[in-house]
């Protein structure tokens, strides 16, 4: 009987060669034997992909040819990669030769995609077990090998898979076909549209508007400097938005009754602890990356796959925040290891009993939060940080605190709240005392997180000069009750402000949080997901910072600092397709698709009907779209700093015709 074992890297191949079957006997590439005669081969990603127009029909060479529906009504087409033909024949080959098949691809659906779409190609009829794990410790595979799953449990998430990739690539095509064709000028480059990216361009260009047509208030706050017995102290009439001080005049009125005058200080202190930081998810360290050291999306994600090659973390394409029940007996040990990295070895000095007796709070460990993998920690393995790339060092120290962190007793400090009432209105000042630093021993206070926030929907952003309410401000030990005379006071000038522009960081966090950008209650419902800890969103951990890239490539968006703003080419892409094709730049029509994969994944649904839902709508689009003949046309920004398209070749109508060797469609 001879067993296969389809993996994704060769890496991991390697990994499971060397842990399982006592290492490798010989390699012919994709084929690994080991000393044990198991056999393994690797894919190194896809090997297949969905045939392109022109090999169903010659005709659909020709971007005049847009019905990419039609094509499809008979079945798909699949053909090898680029590059992969010899390795799909090899793949087969060994394929049709076993008697089982282990799947041993990453754990989840695009995993289970890359290996039943061989296995379909090949006509493997034969039992199939799944290998699933998050972690390449030499445990975790020696547990998920002697834990194999049938195959059945899983194939549902190959079946969703390909829904997602046949409806994104049917989609994709005709509209960046149609508006290509019949909305770019002579010899500007294709209008790219598609499911996701389509939508966070929008979001970009959106909030651009709103920020453009913005009309700034101007408004006066009052500050007074109140000396008493213990010292000074600085409190601030901040209006609200119903009751600002609009008139300088009023403003500097109010200050100078101020001076001189004694007042009595209300004094409120309330008790507070505050909960750890989450475990990381993707976007939790691609936004932590992005704040703290300005890298891109992408490079985060590079980093963490080059960790979990390591075997330094666990799986890092994941949105969860959560580990399962299993995990909590073995984080007290996990956490004694990690003690061997100066930073924690350091901690143990300072309070050995949060290290032998670490808090295991038991909302963290839930396995109805988990998704197909549970959130990024550390696995044990102990790196010489010294001889880590300084990237990789920067990142495992991110997770690895987050992780402890976790474990670590609650912040607990003091809120102090001081007011002082004058002609009616509110002065006051907040500060805060720490009491036991506890996990803010290891991640220390900022505004990164903050600052993602405000860039949401009707959120404001940051103000450097205005402490916030949980940071550490200073204040004199003055008692409740006690009197203070007003030394100074001063009219502080302000502007309301719009919205912030969307890093790459908040652009992320929006793709996430998608439910907070929009209005109709049914929408929210889905996008939100089940509950805050598994929201949909658009996109996924693993697909969301190169959508983000394509944008930039594609010349839609583009970056001032740090800051995206949409380009003209961007702006008037969705101006057109918010005419056209509204649903192609809304997010719901992304989280409706989600929620139809899910429903597949549960074997509630199949994909073969939403696929054919598709086809159907798409072509009776198509169709209206030709009967409206809008004839409005985008061109080319000019940059200097790009080499210039070769030259668009002519059809026999004198019509520019889209040179197809360099283009690919990504949604």
């Amino acid at each position: 009987m001879t067993v296969l074992w389809i993996c994704e890297k060769y890496s991991v191949a390697c990994e499971l060669a060397h842990v399982l079957f006592d290492g490798i006997a010989s390699h012919s590439p994709p084929v690994i034997v080991t000393k044990q005669a198991a056999r393994l081969v690797y894919t190194n990603g896809h090997v297949l992909e969905l045939a392109a127009p022109e090999l169903y029909d010659p005709a659909y060479k020709s971007w005049e040819r847009q019905d990419i529906a039609g094509l499809v009504q008979n079945g798909f087409r699949l053909v090898a990669a680029a590059g992969k033909s010899s390795a799909l024949c090899a793949l087969a080959t060994e394929i049709r030769a076993a008697s089982e098949i282990v799947v041993a691809t990453d754990a989840g659906r695009e995993g289970e995609m890359i290996a039943w779409e061989i296995l379909d190609h090949a006509g493997f009829q034969g039992p199939v077990r799944r290998f699933w794990t998050s972690s390449l410790t030499d445990g975790a595979l020696r547990k998920a090998a002697a834990e194999l799953l049938p195959g059945a449990r899983t194939v549902s998430l190959y079946h969703a898979g390909r829904a997602r990739s046949r409806a994104d690539w049917i989609e994709g095509l005709t509209y960046t076909r149609y508006f290509t064709r019949h909305h770019t000028a002579p010899r500007s480059k294709p209008l790219s549209v598609g499911r996701v990216q389509s939508a966070v361009a929008a979001l970009v260009e959106d909030r651009c508007r709103e920020i453009q047509a913005f009309a700034a208030q101007t408004y006066f706050d009052v500050k007074a400097v109140i000396a008493t017995p213990s010292g000074s102290l600085e409190l601030t009439y901040h209006s609200s938005s119903d009751q600002r001080i609009e008139d300088p005049s009023e403003a500097q009125a109010l200050a100078s009754r101020m001076i001189g005058r004694t007042v009595a200080l209300s004094i409120k202190t309330l008790p507070k602890a505050a909960k750890p930081v989450d475990f990381l998810s993707t976007s939790g360290a691609q936004k932590r990356a992005f704040s703290l050291w300005q890298w891109s999306l992408e490079r985060t994600l590079d980093l963490l796959q080059k960790l979990y090659e390591a075997k330094l973390i666990t799986y890092p394409r994941t949105e969860c925040t959560h580990l399962s029940a299993d995990h909590a007996q073995h984080m007290p040990s996990l956490l004694r290891r990690l003690a061997a990295l100066p930073e924690i070895a350091a901690l143990a000095r300072a309070h050995p009993d949060w290290i032998e007796t670490p808090v295991i709070r038991s909302p963290s460990y839930d396995d109805s939060k988990l998704t197909d993998h549970h959130a990024i920690i550390p696995t044990g393995m102990i790196p010489d940080l010294a001889r880590l790339p300084p990237d990789e060092a920067k990142l495992y120290q991110l997770v690895m605190r987050h992780a402890v962190a976790n474990l670590l007793p609650d912040h607990l400090y003091d809120s102090t709240t001081v007011t002082a009432e004058l002609d009616g209105k509110i002065f006051f000042a907040r500060g805060r005392t720490t009491r036991e630093p506890g996990w803010r021993s290891l991640i220390a206070e900022d505004r990164a997180e903050r600052e993602v926030k405000g860039a949401r929907k009707n959120k404001q952003p940051a103000q450097a000069e205005e402490p916030y309410e949980d940071m550490p401000v200073q204040l004199p030990p003055i008692k409740d009750g006690c009197r203070g005379a007003i030394r100074e006071a001063a009219i502080l000038k302000k502007q309301t402000k719009p919205s912030a522009y969307f890093t790459q960081a908040s652009l992320l966090d929006a793709m996430v949080n998608i439910d907070l950008y929009m209005d109709a209650p049914s929408a929210k419902r889905v996008l939100g997901g089940p509950s805050p800890d598994r929201k949909l969103g658009i996109g996924t951990g693993a697909t969301r910072a190169h959508i983000v890239r394509t944008l930039f490539d594609r010349g839609y968006i583009e970056e001032h600092g740090t800051a995206i703003h949409a380009t003209q080419r961007g702006s008037a892409f969705i101006g057109l397709a918010r005419r056209l094709v509204p649903w192609m730049i809304d997010p719901f029509h992304s989280a409706e698709l989600e929620a139809a994969l899910r429903e597949i994944e549960a074997g509630k649904s199949s994909d073969g009907t939403y696929v054919s839902d598709v086809i159907n709508r798409t072509q009776q689009t198509l169709s209206k779209l030709l009967e409206m003949g809008d004839a409005t046309r985008i061109e080319d920004e000019p940059d200097p700093n790009q080499r210039q398209p070769r030259p668009a070749r002519r059809s026999r109508r004198g019509r520019a015709r889209e040179p197809l060797t360099a283009w690919r469609f990504s949604n």
